[in-house]
């Protein structure tokens, strides 16, 4: 897994800061927030399950900056 990461950054690191300013915000809210609301959200209607399930992916996915980046990103994910 690191190397995927590792891999990620080399080629993230040409496209900087566009890539970190830009980019990622956009995907996160598609990936996280749209995508969950649309699919899951809509056909089933807990808007709290949804809510609570996809932060905590979207924490996870934040797991190499450390367990108190994953508690402030769930935190603000929730926000």
């Amino acid at each position: 897994m690191l190397q995927y990461v590792k891999k990620i950054k080399a080629y993230t690191s040409k496209i900087d800061p566009w890539w970190s300013i830009i980019f990622v915000p956009i995907w996160q809210e598609i990936l996280f927030r749209y995508l969950p609301y649309k699919y899951i959200y809509l056909p089933l209607g807990r808007f709290w399950e949804v809510g609570i399930i996809t932060n905590l992916i979207f924490a996870g996915v934040h797991w190499y900056m450390g367990k108190w980046f994953m508690v402030w990103s769930f935190f603000w994910g929730m926000v």
